[in-house]
């Protein structure tokens, strides 16, 4: 019963973290092409920008959640069970 609790409360952060990352790599790709085409102009600087702030935002709610999984360097020694 916990686990779906559990499930439920990380759902929505999930389609959020999506969303965002979505925005980033969509950006970053438009920003770039912005830059290439027209140079530097108000609308390829204003993309750069809002990509920036999509990143920041998902830096800022983000950051700090980090995975950790068997063997990773993130994980400390000994969490998962490692000698």
């Amino acid at each position: 019963m916990q686990s779906q609790v559990d499930k439920r409360r990380r759902l929505p952060w999930a389609l959020i973290r999506l969303t965002v990352g979505f925005f980033q790599i969509t950006g970053a790709v438009a920003s770039l092409v912005l830059l290439v085409e027209t140079g530097v102009s108000t609308v390829s600087l204003a993309s750069v920008v809002l990509t920036g702030l999509f990143t920041a935002f998902s830096v800022l709610l983000f950051g700090r959640r980090t995975t950790r999984w068997p063997g990773s360097p993130l994980g400390r020694k000994g969490e998962y069970g490692e000698s």
